[in-house]
């Protein structure tokens, strides 16, 4: 059984993001290593408040090493970002949509420190899956450029 969810994460509060090594150029994260906009438009983070120690977000997948850490805070996601989008009749012109980043806790029972960062799609604040590649592209980059990299040791 997990924890029960600690709602609104604070503002100051580290989320880790685990990384390989190339998923990292110098001091930035390359935005297809981020999740977000994928049908599922989430971005599993990890809890500073519910790790040890931070490098304890590095654990991964069976058989997969993560290496790199990064983080966000809530405070520093990126502000509503608006995106065009392609319409399904190609006749039309292109649609703009809304989204706003949140931090959702999502404790599981495995890991209490288990996070996610979402792409609410405004104005309603649903959580829908994005189907457009050039959307979620937009999403990915938007969030990729406020992760911080954590030195290498």
């Amino acid at each position: 059984m997990s924890r029960p969810k600690d709602e609104p994460i604070p503002s100051e509060e580290r989320l880790f993001h685990a990384l390989l090594d190339s998923e990292v150029a110098g001091d930035t994260i390359l935005h297809l290593s981020l999740k977000i906009g994928d049908l599922i438009p989430r971005c599993s983070v990890w809890r500073e408040k519910y790790l040890k120690e931070p490098r304890d977000a590095l654990k991964g997948k069976p058989g997969v090493v993560y290496s790199r850490l990064s983080y966000v805070r809530p405070r520093d996601l990126p502000p509503d970002e608006e995106v065009e989008v392609p319409n399904s009749d190609q006749k039309k012109p292109n649609v703009r949509r809304s989204y706003r980043f949140i931090a959702v806790d999502d404790p599981t029972p495995s890991e209490d420190a288990h996070a996610e960062i979402r792409a609410a799609r405004l104005p309603d604040g649903a959580v829908k899956p994005v189907n457009s590649e050039v959307a979620r592209n937009a999403l990915r980059v938007a969030l990729a450029m406020r992760f911080q990299v954590v030195p290498s040791p």
